[in-house]
């Protein structure tokens, strides 16, 4: 895994401090709230932790699931499917283009065939890992090229309900970089996506990294979507209402004009994703449900 991650400041709750790691509490903002290791996931000791909203009072966010894209393959017996080979936007998503790095990233690359064909990926849960509300935050850099873009984001089919705001289903873009500037697009989506679609969003600024990396989050709430980036909270919104149905989780890569013109692209060009996780809240203090 990455060596260095950068932390913000002390109004947010620090997740699985690690018990009996001097390294791991010596990194805690002062100030700051504790929370257990979920005895689920022991290989998470030794990791960084991530820092969360502070919790409603009598809660506490635990880990619920989790890829650290440790190994040499894509775990896609209990976590992840990647679609088939087909056209996507102006290329194709092509299970090719998704590779593990072997030192702890996933890696979504855009690159061009024998056959002059712009392929790029995408990474799904569907069928193995769906939730509705929760804590969605995963630790991604940035590709280098124009003509496409990466993406983290929450979808159901759903969302072609109409007349329900996103309450009966919602896409949930927590960070999509069509640009090569320091912004990016978080967006809302509901109901579908020809007459009646409706959407908003917000392009805040990306501050430095001094490993290229940031953390994208989404806070689903039962009164709002909270989006954070690198810790700070950067939109809030509920214009749509809030979605009350299970979303997979996607990671992808589009070929596509909103991202430039991939003529003009030096490829190939990558993203690396680090870990995805997702966090519930449940009581303060309560043991962990028996499966």
């Amino acid at each position: 895994m990455s060596a260095v991650r950068s932390f913000c400041p002390a109004v947010f709750a620090v997740l699985f401090l690690l018990a009996g790691s001097a390294s791991a509490a010596d990194s805690v903002p002062s100030g700051t709230g504790s929370a257990m290791i979920s005895p689920e996931f022991p290989e998470l000791a030794g990791k960084l932790p991530d820092l969360l909203p502070a919790p409603p009072a009598g809660m506490e966010w635990r880990l619920v699931w989790h890829d650290e894209f440790d190994g040499t393959d894509i775990d896609l017996e209990e976590k992840w499917e990647i679609p088939e080979f087909g056209v996507r936007r102006d290329g194709y998503w092509a299970p090719e283009a998704l590779s593990l790095t072997g030192d702890g990233f996933l890696k979504m690359s855009v690159f061009k065939d024998g056959s002059g064909r712009f392929l790029s990926g995408c990474l799904r849960s569907r069928g193995k890992y769906e939730k509705a509300k929760g804590f969605f935050i995963a630790r991604m850099n940035s590709p280098h090229e124009t003509g496409h873009w990466p993406a983290f984001w929450l979808y159901t089919p759903e969302i072609g309900r109409i007349g329900n705001g996103s309450a009966d289903g919602a896409e949930i873009d927590i960070m999509e970089k069509p640009w090569l500037d320091d912004k990016v697009n978080l967006a809302v989506h509901w109901d579908g996506y020809s007459e009646h679609h409706q959407s908003v969003n917000s392009t805040p600024p990306l501050g430095p990294a001094a490993d290229g990396f940031h953390t994208y989050a989404l806070w689903w709430g039962d009164d709002a979507y909270r989006f954070y980036i690198d810790g700070e909270k950067a939109w809030e919104t509920a214009a749509a209402g809030i979605c009350e149905v299970p979303t997979y989780i996607k990671l992808s890569d589009e070929v596509g004009r909103w991202g430039g013109d991939i003529l003009k692209a030096n490829l190939p060009d990558e993203t690396l994703v680090d870990y995805v996780r997702v966090y519930d809240l449940f009581p303060a203090g309560a043991e962990p449900a028996a499966e």
